[in-house]
């Protein structure tokens, strides 16, 4: 019969990278991250997502922080955000944040994108809900909205990295090359 061996090593508790802050997340996947990013980030041509960790500071509302690259449905740069402010806008976008909601809108008014924030009793923090599907220059979907209306999830397709650690590093990087994550952990230090 099977005879118990004994370990040669003490047993370890392993942890996931994917540690939630503890004031605000974003919905990726069905889990709670603190930022994740996405595609060729700081390419102008091409289709990028990064979500960061807002500042928790007193007296002040914690909203997401969003740096992208959108395209429209032809694969055309349609606008370009650094920290929720549009910086290359030549389709006249709307980007209009409030205390529990950001949202992108085209010229004709049409929603690109939104942000909901919401409690999360259960986590004890804020979580931001991104509302899209977002393709990429040649056509491919590489972000898009799934699961329940009131509880939405981001799913991610291709390159992409989940989790930012306080050094600036990628928890868990799936594809993105070593340009990219040092984009991602510049683009989260500037202020």
């Amino acid at each position: 019969m099977f005879k118990p061996q004994p370990l040669i090593f003490d047993p370890k508790v392993s942890t996931s990278p994917l540690i939630p802050a503890r004031h605000h997340n974003y919905a990726v996947g069905g889990n709670l991250v603190n930022a994740f990013a996405t595609g060729p980030i700081g390419s102008d041509d091409d289709f990028w997502f990064l979500a960061l960790e807002p500042p928790d500071e007193p007296g002040h509302p914690i909203r997401p922080v969003i740096c992208a690259n959108l395209l429209d449905a032809f694969g055309r740069r349609l606008l370009t955000l650094e920290r929720n402010v549009p910086t290359f806008n030549p389709r006249e976008c709307r980007v209009e944040g409030t205390d529990d909601r950001l949202t992108v809108t085209d010229a004709r008014g049409r929603e690109v994108c939104r942000v909901d924030i919401r409690e999360a009793r259960a986590a004890e923090c804020l979580v931001s809900y991104i509302s899209g599907h977002f393709k990429d220059k040649t056509g491919a979907v590489r972000m898009e909205t799934r699961g329940p209306v009131a509880n939405p999830s981001v799913v991610l397709q291709g390159r992409y990295g989940l989790g930012l650690r306080p050094d600036g590093t990628i928890a868990l990087n799936k594809g993105l090359t070593d340009p990219e994550a040092a984009q991602v952990a510049a683009m989260a230090r500037a202020e």
